[in-house]
């Protein structure tokens, strides 16, 4: 079991693993879709990776995003996306992705982790985060938030 952190989302594993998620979704999407060129060059993102026996079984997505007021200015992690293979789940693979997140996080000196879910809720509760309504995704999905000490 390997954890490593990528940004280079071009990787054939990574698009393998990010397809099946998607698939999984209800979404097809081509093995060498633009998408995976797009995440890369856009800097900035990067993913968490669990690879066992060269299969990359798990990835949880994200990227350091400010939010600006006309007077405040704010960075924090943004979870894009975040997936574990089907049969592995409920072994804690997904909860030592998300301890890795809040470490980078805690290292960039952020405060706070922010994403949305529709599938996910008792999850991201148990781990710390709240439902917050002052906010809205242009998704329509719930935004949870996690403060960070």
């Amino acid at each position: 079991m390997e954890f490593e952190l990528i940004e280079d989302f071009t990787l054939p594993n990574f698009r393998r693993a990010f397809k099946q998620y998607f698939k999984e979704l209800g979404i097809e999407i081509d093995h060498d879709h633009k998408m995976f060129k797009s995440m890369t060059d856009d800097g900035g993102n990067y993913a968490f990776t669990l690879t066992i026996d060269a299969d990359m079984v798990a990835f949880i997505q994200f990227r350091v995003d400010q939010l600006n007021h006309w007077f405040f200015s704010e960075k924090f992690l943004f979870i894009r996306e975040f997936w574990v293979k089907e049969n592995l789940r409920n072994k804690q693979l997904g909860s030592q992705l998300l301890e890795r997140c809040e470490q980078y996080a805690k290292e960039q000196k952020l405060t706070k982790i922010i994403l949305t879910s529709d599938t996910a809720e008792h999850f991201y509760l148990k781990h710390g985060f709240i439902i917050d309504g002052s906010m809205s995704a242009k998704n329509g999905d719930p935004v949870f938030v996690k403060f960070l000490g």
